[in-house]
């Protein structure tokens, strides 16, 4: 099951809809690639750089493909 919170500065932050489907597709895509059988321990990166808002990147551990997941229309 993957995960709809990221922690940042220690707080939870809810995943929008958006950025939890994007997530789903890139993990189901990675779970095909791998073949696996068991769930992968998908990870998130966040970005708060920008001073305006979040980015977040699900990250996987398999083969290390990053993929930026960020929902622009939040911010």
């Amino acid at each position: 099951m993957l995960l709809k919170y990221v922690k940042v500065f220690g707080r939870r932050y809810k995943l929008s809809e958006q950025e939890y489907a994007d997530a789903l597709a890139f993990a189901n895509k990675h779970d095909v690639m791998h073949k696996q059988s068991i769930d992968i321990k998908y990870e998130y990166e966040t970005d708060t750089s920008s001073g305006i808002g979040i980015g977040i990147s699900i990250v996987c551990p398999v083969c290390g493909e990053k993929l930026n997941i960020t929902d622009y229309s939040t911010w």
